[in-house]
């Protein structure tokens, strides 16, 4: 089956070797979204991985659903992990999954998203945006020259690792 209908035993057990596994932030895709709000924030939090998202908002509330960004230190650089989520809704796999999520989310603009953080980040040698980002979102994030992120990072399996950093290098 696809990634938006594994089980909660499959996911919580993702969750459980990712957190052993030292991942640093998870940005939520389909599959975790589509979760019980509530059985996802215990269950990440369980197995100690920062779920992080920066445009996704609670629908009932309006409130994050997620800390937007996650600041990590590697060999002395201090670097930003911020989150996107996008949806891809021409995927097939997404039909009948985005209604679960829109009907617990609501999905803001990516752009307008990361401009927040940057504003509101303390400064950082090396910012990373991660998470299911659509390519023009990254190529727009790509061309702020100066003012937005060092790295975009779009995966189907949406983890944010940094791993190693010095001068020229975060994995």
């Amino acid at each position: 089956h696809s990634p938006a209908q594994r089980s909660t035993c499959e996911q919580a057990a993702i969750l459980t070797v990712l957190g052993a596994s030292g991942y640093d932030a998870l940005v939520p895709g389909a599959s975790e979204l589509s979760l019980d709000p509530a059985w996802l924030a215990r269950e990440a939090a369980r197995a100690g991985v920062p779920l992080i998202a920066a445009n996704v908002l609670d629908r009932t509330s309006g409130e994050p659903a997620f800390a937007p960004y996650r600041l990590v230190t590697r060999n002395g650089l201090a670097i930003s992990v911020i989150g996107l989520v996008e949806l891809p809704y021409e995927r097939e796999w997404y039909e009948g999954v985005e209604r679960s999520i829109l009907d617990q989310y609501r999905i803001e603009d990516a752009l307008d998203a990361v401009e927040r953080c940057l504003a509101r980040m303390p400064p950082v040698d090396v910012c990373l945006v991660a998470g299911t980002i659509l390519p023009e979102t990254a190529s727009k994030l790509l061309a702020w020259s100066g003012r937005g992120p060092d790295i975009v990072l779009s995966s189907t399996y949406r983890f944010a690792r940094v791993a190693r950093a010095d001068e020229r290098h975060v994995e």
